[in-house]
């Protein structure tokens, strides 16, 4: 019996169902992105509940003690699919320093109010503003330090340029664009991600209308050379490339720590007394601000 093909509307038709299903696939794989499952933690030890209004909203954030009278006052960023935990040792550490911390619910996660997360932009904005208002009420005496880990890192570089308040920045597994981190992240979620799930890319970007090639905290940097700025880099780092890492040191002249042995915003729990020896230093390279 002589091969009959199908009919073109038979075609057309299971053509359209493939297109229609792997439209629906990649939705809902962007809703995941846009929106991460929350994680909203019991309140560490030593630290206290405190909100600052940031584009409107209260951002909860855990605070230590001493915000008043602290010489320094950090405000720390989680990274993507975080909680405000991956600073709390940290912060609880550095009241015994003498110094403060702040460390805020980052948008679309933990128990912010922003209902997505804004791959650094809404984040740098929210780092900003607090640091606009601690600035405030504490006047130029304070020295302020804005810093993140792996996003949060990213948005602690672009809040510098949103903010004139900032004395120092922190930062840990940064990113130093947007769009390349990305495409390394999709290879690592699945081998040849970044052309497969492009569209991924495609459908979120016409969702939150931002575009991965438009956040470059490389530029942050390169604006804020000469000033203070601590970068550290986990030399096993798989999901950020220490790429990322040197091009911000590069373009900033900020201290490079690589912590051996450590992984992806691993770096304090794998060697803490180098973490806070480094954030020492930066801390004593900050000068004075006119009118302290």
């Amino acid at each position: 019996m002589p091969f009959k093909p199908p009919k073109r509307s038979k075609v057309f038709t299971v053509i359209i169902v493939v297109a229609v299903g792997l439209f629906g696939l990649f939705w809902s794989l962007s809703s995941t992105y846009i929106h991460p499952p929350r994680n909203v933690p019991m309140l560490f030890e030593n630290l206290t509940e405190k909100s600052y209004t940031t584009l409107g909203k209260q951002t909860p954030c855990w605070v230590t003690d001493g915000l008043d009278t602290a010489p320094v006052v950090f405000v720390l960023a989680h990274g993507y699919g975080g909680t405000r935990t991956s600073w709390a040792d940290f912060a609880v550490r550095m009241r015994t320093r003498g110094y403060a911390c702040i460390l805020p619910a980052m948008p679309g996660q933990d128990a912010s109010p922003f209902d997505s997360v804004g791959f650094g932009v809404t984040e740098s904005s929210v780092l900003a503003e607090i640091a606009e208002a601690v600035r405030k009420q504490r006047g130029p005496s304070v020295k302020i330090v804005i810093g993140g880990k792996s996003l949060g890192g990213a948005a602690a570089w672009l809040a510098t340029q949103k903010t004139d308040q900032a004395d120092a920045v922190l930062t840990e597994g940064a990113f130093a664009r947007f769009d390349e981190a990305m495409d390394h992240w999709l290879g690592h979620v699945v081998p040849g991600g970044a052309f497969l799930l492009r569209p991924l890319v495609w459908i979120t970007t016409a969702r939150t209308q931002i575009r991965p090639s438009s956040i470059v905290p490389l530029e942050a940097a390169a604006a804020w050379r000469g000033k203070p700025a601590l970068v550290i880099q986990a030399a096993e780092d798989q999901i950020m490339s220490a790429t990322h890492a040197s091009r911000l040191v590069e373009a900033s002249g900020a201290t490079y720590f690589t912590v051996a042995g450590a992984r992806h915003v691993e770096c304090y729990s794998v060697d803490r007394d180098g973490f806070e020896a480094h954030v020492e230093q930066l801390v004593r390279s900050i000068p004075r601000r006119s009118g302290s």
